[in-house]
């Protein structure tokens, strides 16, 4: 007989792991983009010389986007839920199938671009 307790915990070091492996592959992800894709579009607009200061203003507009999207989203996101309901258990739950739409929508073309 297993306790609730030792399950619970279980699978929060599961989920854990799991959330350490997905960080890591999406932060190699990044630097793969950064490292890779600013020079190339870097190219594409300055007829295929790299020029620095077009280099890094591109960089700096990118890196300005991505700060943007990291700081707005996860806010609209926890004003949506609030304005949605004002019950604990439906906000999770709705946020939940929110978070699982967006993956599943977002996975194909993910794999197609990748």
């Amino acid at each position: 007989y297993i306790d609730d307790k030792t399950v619970l915990w279980g699978l929060l070091g599961i989920t854990v792991g799991c959330s350490v492996i997905a960080q890591f592959f999406a932060n190699m992800g990044v630097t793969a983009l950064e490292k890779d894709w600013v020079p190339v579009i870097s190219k594409a607009t300055n007829n295929d010389k790299v020029n620095g200061e077009v280099l890094t203003n591109l960089n700096s507009a990118l890196r300005r986007v991505d700060l943007a999207c990291k700081f707005i989203a996860p806010m609209a996101f926890g004003v949506l839920l609030q304005v949605i309901s004002t019950e604990r258990t439906k906000r999770i739950q709705i946020g939940s199938a929110i978070v699982f739409a967006w993956n599943v929508i977002t996975m194909f073309p993910e794999l197609l671009l990748a």
